[in-house]
């Protein structure tokens, strides 16, 4: 693999040590540069990482910092990578058996960004069959940025490609080198770091071929409850418009539609991670009144009103319309009744 088609991959370590060896056999390879973060693990991750270097010093590099979350360890890891092309691995995700042979074949693409399908798993499996290798080639900034914003189940496509992610993708290192990861952000900071990357490409393409395989962890970041999440969540949105407003090619009535449906979405999250949450102590009386603050920083009433008016309410689950219109109705006690019927303790 001559310097032009050379990959570094990325994986930030944090108390990995279950699934680190498994990831990490599943990319070795002479000719990718690996390269491992440990974000001040407690465990033997650091062990497993100094193992594996000392092994493989030719094309394992590694850095070891205090914890500071995701988003800067993979930004020490741009910050030393020197492959033309750049993927990002999970410490508990894999490849698929033919992944590493897959993402080498794709390196001799002339496009900025190649998005590959992912599989998601409950159970570290070592053999995972890949699916088809259709292509869609060109697919512009405007189709990635409407996919990623309208990713929560309104297509197999989109759940079969996650957008949002910035793992499952070949990324060439100059479009990444204006970008960073957001370190004020702790949920959602990929996503944000792909909606960049979409803005800024002009030539991407979608591959049908699952290489890497995603491990449904019930208990991480995303599946919990978090006081303030609706800060991180406000953070996220401010930072989706910056972005909008940024590029004039993204100013369009499509894009703005799944802005709005994704904060719809946003809302429903809100409710389920923080105010509706059955770990959140907050009186009954306390909730409403959150509730009603951010429903009118959210701007609900017109987005409920817009969407409606546009027939999008059609595309929205039969429960989530059923709950946006109490929300819309003020009728707020149901909503709460139906999260801790279906997401409380049990």
């Amino acid at each position: 693999m001559n310097g032009q088609e050379k990959i570094s991959v990325i994986i930030p370590v944090y108390n990995a040590e279950k699934y680190l060896k498994f990831c990490i056999e599943s990319v070795l390879d002479p000719e990718i540069e690996l390269i491992l973060i440990d974000d001040g693990s407690t465990d033997q991750s650091a062990k497993i990482i100094e193992e594996y270097r000392n092994t493989y010093p030719h094309n394992i590099k590694t850095v070891f910092q205090q914890n500071g979350g995701v988003s800067k360890a993979r930004n020490a890891g741009i910050q030393i990578s020197t492959g033309r092309w750049i993927l990002f691995l999970d410490a508990d995700d894999y490849l698929t058996e033919d992944g590493v042979k897959t993402i080498k074949a794709y390196a001799k693409s002339d496009k900025n960004i190649v998005i590959f399908s992912s599989q998601r798993v409950l159970d570290h499996q070592p053999k995972i069959s890949q699916g088809s290798h259709a292509e869609k080639n060109c697919i512009t900034s405007q189709e990635l940025m409407n996919h990623a914003l309208r990713a929560d189940g309104y297509s197999e496509f989109c759940s079969q490609h996650d957008f949002r992610s910035s793992c499952a993708k070949l990324i060439k290192k100059e479009l990444i080198i204006n970008h960073r990861f957001d370190t004020n952000i702790y949920i959602g900071e990929d996503f944000v770091f792909m909606l960049e990357l979409y803005a800024a490409s002009i030539s991407n393409i979608v591959v049908d071929s699952a290489v890497y395989c995603y491990y449904v962890n019930v208990n991480s970041a995303v599946h919990s409850y978090h006081k303030g999440y609706s800060q991180n969540v406000m953070c996220v949105n401010k930072r989706i418009e910056q972005i909008l407003c940024s590029n004039k090619s993204l100013e369009c009535n499509d894009i703005k539609e799944s802005f709005d449906l994704y904060k719809m979405n946003d809302l429903i999250l809100l409710l389920k991670y923080d105010y509706f949450n059955s770990k959140n102590d907050m009186v009954w009386k306390a909730r409403k009144k959150t509730v009603e603050d951010i429903i009118n920083l959210f701007d609900f009433e017109r987005l409920y009103q817009t969407i409606q008016r546009e027939g999008n309410l059609t595309r929205i689950p039969k429960e989530k319309r059923i709950i946006y219109r109490l929300l819309f109705l003020k009728i707020y006690y149901p909503v709460y009744v139906i999260f801790r019927i279906k997401y409380g303790e049990k």
